[in-house]
């Protein structure tokens, strides 16, 4: 992890994958990878959804890097 300069996390959505993305971000923290150094990738972002995307930042204390929307067409 630490050679990297980019680490992406992605998650949906849902509240379980939400608290395990967060988990994994602290533990690659505690490992020595600076909080800058990761990102959040949001995949089946549907606006409006259970949770929105303020709370989801909330959870992760920061920006969500990238939204990948739901969309099977």
């Amino acid at each position: 992890f630490r050679k990297s300069d980019k680490i992406f996390l992605v998650t949906d959505m849902s509240v379980p994958s939400i608290r395990n993305t967060v988990r994994l971000g602290k533990l690659i923290n505690k490992l020595g990878v600076a909080l800058n150094n990761i990102e959040i990738i949001v995949n089946r972002f549907i606006k409006g959804g259970a949770l929105s995307l303020s709370e989801i930042e909330k959870n992760f204390d920061k920006e969500v890097y990238w939204l990948v929307p739901n969309d099977f067409s």
